[in-house]
Parts: structure tokens; sequence; C-alpha cells
């Protein structure tokens, strides 16, 4: 585009801005006022017919609204948000830190909290505000270095911005223009960009852009869009089509149609373009911090945090009023008489002596006339004080703010309980610091992105930690002839590599590092109390966060010998963790060794308790064998008696039938030569036994 093209497309782009923000440009101005000027809670009309009425009428305020806005600016400020960068594809969480370690040095640089405080503040009271990101060198403008960095300023006035009214986002990621405009005295333009200012055409003045007197400039943002081919070769090489050298289209494995943005930074008057600087990222860089966002009838609303609390502010005001107008104009006279009765000079003494003198009349008759008399009325104080205190309770509840010493039960409430309470409050307001850390994360990639395409050379970064403290951090690339060079003087220390690997940020909320620093001493404090035994361990860390420095050392002294030892290992540049790695390896050792041993001496313990147990239950089998067998004698002594008894009956009735039959063959003998014939001359055999009548048995 050529000069005029551009200077007419920002103006046409800034007058539709201008009407879209229209609506919401006035009610965040009137919630401005009503907020922060002297007067600007009552209607100009009415409070200049009070006070130019005779006797003047006083037109009072009594401002609640600044306390809650700075209630919630200065809860942002507590629990600032944090940015923290994560590691994405191929991203090394070791140069993940550095990064951050950066992204806190350039906000620290930048005081960056300035331009936070001031959005937040803004959002509060208006309903939207804005910080900006710039480049800067970094030994600043009157220096010698050629490096840039990105650093986070303020914008004053959220009036001078006027953002693409098409945007979506809440973090206004996706404007395609924006203007941030600046007024300049006709001479401070000449010293500011050496030359003259266009003059001021009376006949068909602008006076959006001059006047007699000023000009306005504007710091037009917009991005060319262009649809590029991003292609994969065979061989692993990729990149957009038209930036590689000739390559084979079989060897293309994937191609895809993708938008590239390409963001500048035009510095027009309303006639003329008098700089443009491209600017190496993909978004612009003007932030918005937004209050509550909602649309109503198809149009996009901002609220502010007094946006429904002006109604209940102006009644107040007028109650008060009334009351001390009552007040003021109540007769304080008290004493009464005719002309000329208090020339004495007692009256006039200096003293709050008052009177009021009257000029004697006579009616008609000659009669003296009574002197005038005193409509009394009586004003309802009471009843306008209550009514103004009922008010200044609305006034609190629309914000979402109540008096916790009002309740009666407050006293029966555990700590936690009470602390719930409190938060009640911030939690109806919650919104303008979650609407922080939205923005916060746009910026956050910002900046990351801007760290690295800045950063072209391997240099040393300067990094800060959570508690303050400066390092030195060696970063490289990859060089056009394919080296990676490393920073001098960091030879043999790691180089991280900020031209591989994604990054992305990621914003931690809760209490600031100060905060959480004064947390930790009270705690550290308590249980020193609660324990003094426990004071040689933590001594040097509560000395220390206390800044006592000399106190800290001697307290290291009497610190426990492990710990000394990490400290000392620290100190001499090993890794405190390794350390500790093979600390825990030795005492687990030694654990290990002491159980082997105690599990030896249970073991030889159940061996000898097992051996005891056996011949235990060995002595107790042989007894009852014994007792078996013992007991399998008698049955069988038993059985065998029985057995003879039985063989001796049978026997007994055998020799009774043979003596039956001896009986009966003696009765009879048997001749010689019959069966039974026993010889009487015979002797008997030996051994045998001999019959009665001589004979022997078999």
């Amino acid at each position: 585009m050529n000069e005029p093209e551009i200077v007419q497309e920002a103006k046409e782009r800034y007058e539709r801005s201008r009407l879209a923000w229209t609506d919401r440009r006035a009610a965040a101005l009137t919630d401005m006022k009503y907020v922060n000027v002297s007067g600007g809670q009552w209607d100009p009309a009415v409070k200049s017919a009070r006070e130019n009425s005779d006797p003047p009428r006083p037109a009072l305020e009594f401002n609640e609204l600044h306390t809650f806005v700075q209630r919630i600016v200065n809860e942002a400020r507590q629990q600032r948000p944090s940015i923290k960068v994560t590691p994405g594809d191929d991203g090394d969480p070791e140069t993940a830190e550095a990064i951050e370690g950066k992204v806190r040095h350039v906000q620290y640089v930048s005081q960056a909290g300035v331009a936070y405080d001031g959005a937040v503040e803004a959002a509060s009271t208006g309903g939207f505000g804005y910080f900006e990101i710039e480049r800067a060198y970094t030994d600043g403008p009157a220096g010698k270095s050629h490096n840039l960095e990105p650093r986070i300023r303020r914008i004053l006035d959220p009036m001078t911005v006027y953002p693409d009214p098409d945007c979506l986002e809440p973090d206004y990621s996706d404007m395609k223009f924006c203007h941030v405009r600046v007024r300049y005295s006709r001479e401070a333009f000449k010293d500011e960009f050496g030359i003259e200012p266009t003059p001021f055409d009376a006949e068909n003045p602008d006076h959006d852009w001059a006047d007699e007197d000023n000009v306005w400039v504007s710091k037009y943002w917009w991005i060319k869009t262009s649809q590029r081919s991003h292609i994969i070769l065979a061989d692993g090489t990729e990149g957009y089509s038209d930036e590689l050298e000739k390559y084979d289209p079989e060897d293309v494995l994937s191609e895809r149609e993708s938008e590239s943005r390409q963001v500048f930074c035009s510095i027009v008057d309303g006639s003329r373009e008098l700089e443009r600087t491209p600017w190496p990222g993909d978004w612009i860089p003007v932030i918005p911090v937004l209050g509550r966002e909602v649309v109503v009838d198809g149009k996009r609303i901002l609220l502010s945090a007094v946006r429904f609390q002006r109604d209940g502010q102006k009644l107040k005001n007028v109650l008060l009023t009334d009351a001390a107008e009552s007040l003021g104009s109540a007769n304080r006279s008290v004493w009464i008489g005719p002309t000329g009765s208090f020339k004495d000079g007692k009256w006039r003494n200096g003293k709050r002596n008052l009177y009021m003198e009257y000029t004697p009349v006579q009616n008609a008759q000659g009669q003296q006339q009574p002197p005038p008399s005193f409509n009394t009325y009586e004003p309802p104080i009471q009843g306008l004080m209550a009514m103004g205190t009922f008010m200044g309770d609305q006034i609190k509840k629309s914000g979402g703010y109540t008096d916790d010493v009002l309740r009666p039960s407050q006293a029966d409430l555990s700590g936690v309980a009470v602390m719930r309470r409190s938060q009640q409050s911030d939690l109806t307001n919650f919104h303008f610091l979650d609407n922080l850390v939205r923005s916060q994360w746009h910026a956050g990639r910002i900046l990351i992105q801007l760290l690295i395409s800045d950063t072209d050379t391997p240099r040393a970064w300067s990094t800060r930690s959570e508690s303050g403290k400066v390092t030195k951090v060696p970063v490289t690339m990859e060089m056009s002839d394919g080296s990676v060079p490393q920073v001098p003087g960091y030879e043999g220390q790691k180089h991280h590599r900020i031209d591989q690997g994604e990054y992305t940020p990621d914003i931690q909320t809760g209490p600031s590092f100060a905060s959480q620093r004064d947390e930790e001493i009270e705690m550290l404090t308590r249980l020193v109390e609660s324990n003094p035994q426990l004071f040689p361990v933590y001594g040097d860390l509560l000395f220390e966060k206390m800044g006592y420095q000399d106190l800290a050392a001697r307290a290291k002294a009497l610190l426990p010998p492990q710990v000394q030892q990490a400290e000392q290992a620290q100190a001499a540049g090993q890794d405190p963790q390794v350390i500790q790695m093979q600390q825990r390896l030795q005492q687990m050792s030694q654990m290990l060794q002491k159980l082997m041993q105690d599990r030896q001496g249970k073991v030889l313990d159940a061996q000898a308790h097992i051996q005891g147990k056996t011949i235990d239950a060995q002595s107790k089998l042989q007894a009852q064998k014994l007792k078996t067998m013992g007991d399998i004698i008698v049955e069988g002594q038993k059985q065998g008696h029985d057995a003879a008894k039985h063989t001796l009956s049978e026997h007994t009735d055998a020799i009774e039938h043979m003596m039956d039959m001896l009986h009966e063959s003696q009765m009879a003998p048997a001749a010689p030569g019959e069966p039974g014939y026993v010889d009487p001359n015979a002797q008997p055999a030996p051994g045998a036994a001999q019959t009665p009548n001589g004979g022997a048995t078999q």
C-alpha cells in the first residue's frame, strides 16, 4: 500500500471502532467519574443549581465506590498471577525453566506490575483496561547494545485505545487492527518527529485528529495475511514452498494451506504515515483486561465493579445532604429582643452569644404587637440518617461485600470459617482477577515468541528466580552454516537451544513471593516457639527470610551434619539432589544390612524354636506310642485271658466227658482183645498218667 491508502484505511478503521465503542465508552466514562472525580456523582445541572441558589445549597458526596475498586486492585496485587513456561513437543524442561526465568526478568525490568495493576483498576472502574508490549534494547536507548528484549508498558488512559470491534476472543488475540492514540501539542510533535504537524483547516476541521493547538498521532497496528503452502519432504525437510530450494514434487509427503500473518505498526497523524515498523510476532501486542463481558440484544456490554452501585450511591448522597442541610438551616438564636436591646458590648465579646433583634410594631389600635415567633419544624434527621445507613449497606451488598463484625455469631466461628466468610466478597469480583490471568497468558506467549525471535546470536541471558536471584544462562541456536556455537566464557556449561522445541505459557495464581515469605516467617516462628529443639534445623532459614544475613550465617553453624554436607556440595557446584540420593542409598543400604541381620537372627530363633517343638512333639509321640503299646498289651492280655478261660472251660468239659466214659468203662471192663482192654499186669510208660485201676493213659 502507498501512504495515502494506509492512512485512509487507518482513518476508516478508527471511525468504525469509535462508533462501535460509543455506548461502552460513555458508560465507562460515567463510572470513572463516579469513582475518581470529586463532584462526579451529581448531575452537573443539579449540582450547579444547588450551589448557585440563594442561599447556596450543599451537594455533598460520600464516596464508597473507590473503596471497592481499590479492594479489587489490592487483591490482585496480593494474588498477582505469575507466568510459568512449560515445554511442549520436543521441548526441554531445563530450557523451559531458563525461558521462564528470562520472562520473569523482563517483567522485573519492565515494572510490569504497574501495567497489570493499572489495567485491573481501569477494568474494575470502567469495564476495560489495557497494557502493551514493546521492544527495547537491553541497555536502554542511550546504550550501545544491539540486543533487543520485550518490555511491558502500561496504557494509562484506556480511552485512547480503539480495538477491532469484530474480535471475539477474551484476550483480543484475533483482532485485525488496533489504534493506540497519543495527543501532542504542536511543539511537542515537531520535537518528536522533526517535521511540522499538519496545518489545522478551520473551514473543514477534523477534530478527531487535530485542532488549533494539538494533533492526534495514532499507533496503528494492522495485520497483513496471505495463504501459503507448507510442505514436508521425504527426507524430513519441511517449510513453506516459496522459501525452500528446488525440490521434486514427487518427494512431497504432506502439504497444507496455512495463513501467514505479518504484523505492522504504522504511525499516522491523520494525513501521513510517519513510520512503519514490522513486528516479529503473530499477534498485535495490545492486551486487554476486561470486566464482566455480556451480550444483550446483540450488543456486547462490559460491566465494571460499580456499574450497578451508582444509583445507591446517588441516593445516599441526596439523603445525607438533606440531613446536613436541615441541620445547617435550623434556628440557633438563643436571645430575642427589640432593636437596641443588645448594644452592650458583652453581647459582642467574641463568645457565642446568639441573639436576634426585631423592631416593635404597633397595630391600628396603638397596641404593640408581640415579637415574631419561629415556626417550629423538626426535620426527620434520624430517619434521613437511618435511610443513608441503609443505602450504604445496599451499596456494599450490590458489590458483594458484607460487614462481618455486625454478625452476632462471628465470635463463635472458627478461624477457617471467618476466612471463608471474608472471602465471599472476593469471589463476587473474582472475575477481574481471572480475566487478568487470561490476558497474562496471551502476554506470555507473545513474550516467549519475542524472546526466541529476537535472540538471533548466542548470548548469556539474565534470568531471575522467584526469590529475586539473578543468574546468567547461556543460550544458543543453529547458525546459517549449520554450526551451534557456544557463548564465550561459558564453555563447558549447558547451552540451551531455543530454536528447538515448543514452549507455552502457564499462569499460576496465588500469594506473591513477598506474601509467601511473610507466611513462611510466621510459620517458622510458631514452629520454633512451640518446639525450641527445632531451632538448629530452621534457625538459618528464619533469619534469612527476615533479612538478618549475619544471624543467618551464624545459625548455619548449628545445622545438622547432613544438612551442612548438602549445602557444601551445592556450594562446590555438585548437585545436592545427587548427594541427597547417595545419602539415602547409603542409609537404605545400612537399613537393609540391619534388616538382614535381624532376619538371620530371627531365622535362627525360629529354627531353635522349631527344633524344640520337634523334640517335644517326638517325646509326646513316643509317650503316646508307649501308651498305645501298653494299651494293646493289656487288651491282648485281656483277650488272651478270655480265650484261656474259654479253652479251659472246653478242656474241663472234655475231661468231665472222659471221666464219664472212664467211669462207664470201669463199670463194664473190656474183655481181652476188645478195644479199651487194659492189661492189669502191664507197667506204665515213663511220664504216663496212672489210671485208678493201675493202667496208663496216653
